[in-house]
């Protein structure tokens, strides 16, 4: 993937916008470049605050949603492509910003990257013990030179509890 992004799709850029140049002329297609840059960013801006409001509003509702943060992503490498002068990466941005194609290619995203057989996970907290308020603790060191027992159990050991 990372060959056809360095290396084909530059160099079918640099083809198609020498054949536009000879079309069209060097002037409108300088100003053809920047206009396609200024929509980019304009519809970059727009869809990325639609994205993030939606987004916003599933996490409010309590929905999980795997697709919104991916469809962020998405607007923000559509707004990039477009930005970047040449056709064919102008054309793969607008269909990451139009937002039936965006979520398409994110579910399909998704699912392609999925685990296998599903998954799980659980979120510990972490309790740090601070001395009191401009106090220090006092390491009684007794000849072990820095070293301090602890005891615990390994995560293996503990069943995951499940999230409400």
């Amino acid at each position: 993937m990372g060959f056809f992004f360095f290396v084909i799709l530059p160099l079918t850029e640099l083809y198609l916008l020498t054949l536009l140049w000879e079309q069209i002329g060097f002037l409108q297609l300088v100003a053809l470049l920047v206009a396609s840059a200024a929509i980019g960013v304009a519809i970059t801006r727009q869809q990325g605050l639609r994205v993030w409001r939606d987004y916003q509003q599933a996490l409010v509702s309590g929905v999980p949603q795997a697709e919104g943060a991916l469809e962020g992503v998405l607007v923000l490498l559509g707004g990039a492509l477009l930005i970047a002068p040449g056709p064919l990466s102008d054309l793969i941005g607008l269909f990451l910003l139009v937002p039936w194609t965006r979520r398409w290619v994110a579910r399909w995203l998704v699912r392609r990257n999925a685990p296998v057989g599903g998954g799980s996970f659980f979120v510990s907290r972490t309790f740090v013990v601070r001395p009191p308020s401009g106090g220090r603790y006092e390491e009684d060191h007794g000849g072990n030179s820095g070293v301090i027992d602890t005891t615990g159990e390994a995560a293996d050991d503990v069943p995951p509890r499940q999230l409400p």
